[in-house]
C-alpha cells in the first residue's frame, strides 16, 4: 500500500484536473446521462490522467539527481528514496501499456490521439529548458485540443469549432497563470518574466472571453443561442482565476489552489448545470 501511495503522489493527481475537458463533448451531446457515453468518457478521462501521471514519473526519474538538491522536490517519493527507481520504471511501463490498450479498445483514432498526447507532453518536458516560456504554454493548449478532440471521437459527437478555440485559449491562460504563480514563489528576481507574462495573460484572457461569446452566438445543431446566459459565469470564473493567481499565497501550485477554492468550484458546477439545461431543454 505504501508503494501505491508513493506512486499516486508521484503521478501528481492535482494535474489531472486539466483532463476534465474530455467531458465537454458529452455535456453538449444533448444526452449527458447516456450511460454508454458516460462510461466511455470516464475511461477517456482516466486514460489521459494516467498518461499525464506517467510523464511526471518519467520526469522524476530523469531528474532524480537534480531533484535531490532542490529545496522542494527533494521530498518527492523518487528523489527522497521512498519509491525506488526500479518500482517507478515498472509502474510507468504498466501504466503506459494499460492506457494505450484501453485507448485503442475505445477507438482506433482515440488510441492514436492518446499516443500523440503522450509524445507531446513528453517532448514538452524533455525540451522544456530549451523552449521559450510562452511556447510551452502554447504546447499545453495543443495538448488540451487533443484531449477534447479525443472526447468527441470517443462518443462520436461533434462540438463547435468556437468551443475548441475557447478551450485552447483558456488552457493557454491557465498554463500562463500557473507559470506566474511559480515565479511569484521563487526567491530570485523575476520581475521581467512576470511583466512579460502579465501582458500575455491580459491578451489571452480577453481573447478567451471574446471567443466564448462567439461560441454562444454561433449556430450548431442542437446548441441554443441562450447559452449567452452562461457568459456571466464564465466571466466570473476568469476573474476568479486571475484573482487567485495574483493574490499572495504560500501555495505555489495554482491547480491545488483552484481545487480548494469553493467559489471557483461552485461557479463551475453552476455552469455545468445551466449549460446542460439550456442544451437539452431550450
Amino acid at each position: 500500500m505504501k508503494v501505491l501511495e508513493m506512486l499516486f503522489i508521484s503521478m501528481r493527481p492535482h494535474k489531472w484536473s486539466r483532463s476534465i475537458i474530455v467531458f465537454l463533448p458529452l455535456l453538449f451531446s444533448g444526452d449527458p446521462l447516456n450511460w454508454v457515453y458516460l462510461i466511455k468518457i470516464f475511461v477517456a478521462f482516466l486514460i489521459f490522467s494516467f498518461l499525464t501521471g506517467a510523464v511526471y514519473i518519467i520526469e522524476d526519474l530523469t531528474r532524480i539527481n537534480i531533484d535531490k538538491t532542490d529545496s522542494t522536490k527533494k521530498f518527492m517519493p523518487i528523489a527522497s528514496g521512498e519509491l525506488s527507481s526500479n518500482k517507478a520504471e515498472f509502474a510507468v511501463a504498466f501504466v503506459l501499456i494499460g492506457s494505450f490498450v484501453a485507448a485503442f479498445f475505445l477507438n482506433t483514432w482515440f488510441g492514436l490521439l492518446s499516443i500523440l498526447y503522450f509524445l507531446l507532453k513528453l517532448a514538452n518536458f524533455l525540451f522544456a529548458e530549451k523552449t521559450p516560456l510562452f511556447s510551452k504554454n502554447v504546447i499545453s493548449g495543443i495538448a488540451s485540443l487533443i484531449v477534447i478532440t479525443a472526447g468527441t471521437v470517443a462518443i462520436s459527437k461533434p462540438i463547435s469549432n468556437w468551443l475548441i478555440f475557447y478551450i485552447f485559449t483558456t488552457s493557454v491562460l491557465i498554463s500562463l497563470c500557473c507559470d506566474i504563480k511559480l515565479l511569484q514563489n521563487k526567491n530570485q528576481n523575476t520581475k521581467d518574466s512576470e511583466s512579460f507574462l502579465n501582458q500575455i495573460i491580459n491578451i489571452t484572457s480577453s481573447t478567451a472571453l471574446a471567443i466564448y461569446c462567439m461560441f454562444c452566438l454561433s449556430t450548431l445543431e442542437g446548441i441554443s443561442h441562450n447559452l449567452i446566459f452562461t457568459f456571466p459565469l464564465v466571466l466570473f470564473g476568469t476573474y476568479r482565476l486571475l484573482y487567485l493567481t495574483f493574490t499572495n499565497s504560500e501555495e505555489k501550485f495554482l491547480e491545488k489552489i483552484l481545487l480548494k477554492d469553493w467559489p471557483f468550484l461552485a461557479n463551475i458546477f453552476l455552469w455545468v448545470i445551466l449549460t446542460s439545461a439550456l442544451v437539452k431543454f431550450i
